[in-house]
């Protein structure tokens, strides 16, 4: 089977959403791909269950990870990934039946694009959607949003494999790991971002993780803004992360 992307689903937990967002991987309309999960923490204790279930399906790449940072079990993911691409995956979350064909096609028609992300919409514990989420859509709004704060959806993008290898795979710690890796990428303006005007995701209101809005996310993000003002001296990354430190601090109190 000829794999062309490579879905990478890191998880903490074994539980009911993570079989739905399982699922709505394996049903994609688009069907040259793989699933890599990569576990760790208590989702280890699981297995053997995951492998138990999955044995029959070749799509489906169990990986496992004793460090429990994220960053650690997305590098594990790509260095395994057989396909052109990547799609990022949550465990919480709903992948809609066209999401892979839609953003590979778009991938494929706009080589400048390197990174890909969507529209998405919030889902609440049953999956039903609550609200609907648009994205700045052009690599120019993106680029002018990034130095203050995160335009792409995490686990709704997708991208080009070869590219965020170059750039090392994600490097900042437990949390924003994305927003750091985003940041690298734009150093290189021929790079182009871009998010599809298509809700081809579904979020979850709540999470099961810490990470979706935590303190600790904007004092990551706070962290990446201030290293790219000391390397570019652009006053702008000054003022991003007095911002986002004001919101860990916010968030804190």
């Amino acid at each position: 089977m000829m794999i062309l992307v490579s879905v990478l689903l890191p998880t903490n937990k074994v539980n009911q959403y993570l079989y739905k967002s399982i699922d709505s991987i394996l049903n994609q309309e688009f069907t040259e791909l793989e699933l890599i999960l990569v576990l760790n923490g208590s989702a280890l204790e699981k297995k053997m269950e995951l492998e138990a279930r999955y044995i029959n399906n070749i799509k489906v790449k169990i990986l496992i990870s004793k460090i429990l940072h994220i960053n650690h079990s997305l590098n594990i993911g790509i260095d395994h990934a057989v396909g052109k691409y990547i799609a990022r995956m949550d465990a919480d979350d709903i992948a809609h039946p066209d999401r892979i064909s839609i953003q590979y096609k778009f991938l494929e028609n706009n080589p400048q694009v390197v990174v890909c992300g969507s529209f998405f919409e919030l889902i609440n514990s049953d999956g039903v959607a609550i609200k609907q989420i648009k994205r700045k859509i052009s690599t120019v709004e993106i680029r002018r949003s990034l130095i203050y704060r995160n335009p792409l959806c995490h686990p709704s993008v997708m991208f080009r494999c070869d590219d965020v290898r170059r750039v090392g795979g994600y490097l900042n710690g437990e949390y924003a790991e994305d927003y750091d890796l985003w940041v690298r990428l734009a150093r290189d303006p021929k790079i182009e971002f871009a998010n599809i005007p298509n809700y081809l995701l579904g979020y979850r209101s709540f999470s099961t993780g810490n990470s979706r809005g935590s303190k600790k996310a904007y004092q990551s993000i706070s962290s990446t803004q201030w290293r790219e003002w000391c390397r570019s001296g652009d006053p702008r990354w000054l003022f991003a992360a007095i911002m986002s430190l004001t919101k860990a601090v916010l968030i804190g109190s």
